[in-house]
């Protein structure tokens, strides 16, 4: 009986992996997570943004429906919301009831701090103290406290002064937001 050939030693089959197949694979996996990070931090700042939009449109809502169902005081008190920065220098939303003609001092109903990575702009620039429209007990639209005359908030062109935006502090991300006469709240990216 004849003996099986041999095989060469250059056909064995391999059992594992090498060290190159291993670096490819390592490489494909962070190259990927990597971008996976990137993305979601982008989504993050976008979220934070959003929600200070929300915060905004919340407040303007419930101060409007507050004047709409509550019956005017006799002191003349009327709601509101007032936006500015705090000591700490991060912006705030805040609802408020007070004396429309003197707004710093109106009361605050409810307040939310933004994000700290966030800036409440005026116009071009960030804005320097505190804004603060009021609402009619009639009717639950924003009102001029001399005039009692319907206005807009924020709802003109860029540049101009009155021009209400929300930014991320490298300005990268923007939202303008307009509060129209008859109260409704629209925001747009920028």
């Amino acid at each position: 009986m004849s003996a099986l050939p041999r095989m060469p030693s250059t056909c064995r089959t391999r059992v594992g992996i090498t060290a190159v197949e291993l670096m490819v694979v390592l490489g494909v996996m962070i190259t990927l997570s990597g971008l996976s990070v990137s993305g979601l931090v982008g989504n993050l700042r976008k979220a934070r943004l959003n929600q200070a939009v929300g915060d905004l449109v919340e407040a303007s809502n419930d101060a409007s429906r507050m004047a709409r169902t509550n019956q005017a005081p006799a002191n003349g008190y009327e709601y509101g919301v007032r936006i500015g920065t705090n000591v700490s220098g991060r912006a705030y939303v805040s609802v408020v009831l007070g004396d429309p003609n003197t707004p710093s001092s109106a009361t605050e109903v409810r307040r939310r701090t933004l994000n700290e990575n966030l800036l409440i702009y005026r116009g071009n620039a960030p804005l320097a103290g505190d804004w603060a429209w009021f609402y009619d007990y009639a009717t639950g639209e924003p009102h001029d406290p001399v005039t009692l005359q319907p206005i807009a908030i924020g709802s003109v062109p860029l540049g101009n002064p009155d021009h209400l935006s929300i930014r991320t502090l490298d300005n990268q991300l923007k939202r303008a937001i307009s509060i129209y006469e008859i109260g409704i709240v629209a925001s747009q990216e920028f």
